[in-house]
């Protein structure tokens, strides 16, 4: 038995065992943490309101994938991570670099509209705030309204 554990088949497979055990405590200690680095995250984006009174934050990261947490209803204290699809990061990532030229960082929703959503972002030392009914809404904002909404169906599925 030890004759056997000496051959370099066995110590390939050994180190092979070892090296991948590693790599996966590693993306788990990378992967539990509830608040990412600074430096990882593209945008955190919060969301509350609606017709069921949402409360949701989804935190965008760099290396493409996101985090959603939600804080009300029926899924309060609910945590779900998942990769946000190719397609969605890079149009997430487009109306991102379009929010730099916006002038204006608050589009209130008109009166009476209390089944709207609110939306708050902080990016590059601006907070934006928006409804997705605001009169005027630039189009990264209402990009990223919609992004926010498929992201969350996204994290919905992942639980499902």
């Amino acid at each position: 038995m030890l004759q056997a554990a000496r051959t370099p088949e066995v110590r390939t497979f050994c180190l092979l065992l070892i090296t991948a055990g590693l790599l996966t405590c590693s993306s788990c200690a990378i992967n539990s943490s509830s608040n990412p680095a600074p430096e990882s995250v593209l945008a955190t984006i919060h969301r509350t309101g609606g017709l069921l009174g949402a409360d949701q934050t989804i935190t965008y990261l760099r290396d493409g994938h996101y985090d959603i947490r939600w804080d009300s209803g029926n899924d309060a204290g609910r945590h779900e991570k998942g990769a946000t699809p190719p397609d969605i990061l890079t149009k997430l990532q487009q109306a991102l670099g379009q929010t730099a030229a916006l002038t204006e960082t608050s589009y209130p929703p008109p009166p009476r509209s209390a089944d709207a959503y609110r939306f708050q972002m902080e990016q590059a030392g601006r907070t934006f705030t928006w409804s997705n009914v605001s009169p005027g809404l630039p189009a990264p904002l209402s990009n990223l309204s919609g992004l926010f909404t498929l992201t969350a169906m996204l994290g919905q599925a992942r639980s499902g």
